[in-house]
């Protein structure tokens, strides 16, 4: 829990000192990039995790690395490396990404198909939620052939399962219960 709060703390000062700097672009793409590299690299996140390597050795590491980001970033990096809390640095990515979006005011949402989403069909979804929930959407899409044909979508803490699979169990469940038994 000590952790979350930190990350969280973390990822307001530099979200609000970008925007001070007027640099929010410049640092959301440099936490996106940190947060994809500490998703597929391994071995990047075990050397940060790692206490027998310097914090000068992660300083150098991280900047060679991410050599093009923002003065701001490098410099934030630097002050989690002196005070050994490089190991947040996950955590911290994704607090920002969620303070990012609700102070550009964007709503992300899963769309999960049977088969691929269409262009028009992300579009469509795209739009409608945008107009109901009045915010930006940012549409992820994933495929689930469990589902037989329908949708589900996610957003926020919600959930509309239009799936044929659930219209499937929910009718079994119906009928299982027994109700329909003939009485004399």
């Amino acid at each position: 829990m000590a952790e979350f709060r930190a990350a969280q703390r973390y990822a307001k000062s530099i979200l609000e000192l970008a925007v001070e700097k007027n640099q929010l672009d410049a640092v959301f793409a440099d936490m996106q990039q940190m947060r994809e590299a500490l998703r597929q690299n391994r071995p990047l996140r075990q050397l940060f995790l790692s206490p027998v390597v310097t914090s000068d050795v992660k300083r150098k590491t991280l900047h060679l690395i991410f050599e093009e980001a923002s003065i701001i970033t490098k410099n934030f990096i630097d002050i989690l490396l002196r005070k050994s809390r490089e190991g947040y640095i996950p955590e911290i990515t994704e607090a920002f990404m969620l303070q990012y979006n609700v102070l550009k005011n964007i709503a992300r949402a899963e769309l999960i198909t049977p088969v691929p989403a269409s262009d028009e069909l992300m579009q469509s979804v795209t739009q409608k939620l945008a107009a109901e929930l009045n915010q930006n959407i940012e549409l992820h899409t994933s495929v689930n052939p469990d589902l037989i044909g329908g949708f589900v979508i996610r957003v926020g803490g919600r959930q509309v399962d239009a799936s044929v699979a659930t219209q499937l169990q929910n009718i079994r469940k119906e009928l299982s219960s027994n109700d329909y038994q003939i009485k004399y």
